[in-house]
């Protein structure tokens, strides 16, 4: 996969370079620019399947399976049966979950004047 992300990029780069060295002659730079990434992303999108069509031709795409070491490694080591003895001796076993009670978050100033608000909501119109 890295090899593809490397040649997309490349192959992005390139037409991001070819783009706008030849677009700066004609046009503004921003222009230029803009043209610049539209073909970088572009040829990023299409150099997938032009990577995927080059494996496929040289045999590449297959390599990992024919090596013979592929998907043979299995590992079986065995878990200790000790430390599977502690670690469920550390468990409490009687406790229930209990959820977390938060306390109720209320507001602190209890003597809000109407007009006080109309003001402010005025104050945020305005805005």
């Amino acid at each position: 996969m890295a090899n593809t992300l490397k040649f997309n990029l490349f192959m992005g780069g390139l037409a991001f370079l070819i783009t706008f060295v030849s677009a700066l002659s004609a046009n503004v730079w921003l222009v230029s620019l803009e043209r610049a990434i539209c073909a970088f992303f572009l040829f990023f999108l299409i150099a997938f399947p032009i990577h995927w069509l080059y494996r496929a031709w040289l045999g590449q795409a297959d390599s990992g399976k024919e090596s013979g070491e592929a998907g043979q490694h299995v590992d079986l080591v065995a878990a200790d049966e000790q430390s599977e003895a502690a670690s469920s001796e550390r468990e409490p076993e009687g406790e229930e979950f209990t959820p977390l009670s938060a306390p109720r978050v209320d507001t602190k100033q209890t003597d809000v004047q109407p007009a006080d608000i109309a003001n402010i909501v005025r104050r945020l119109t305005d805005e």
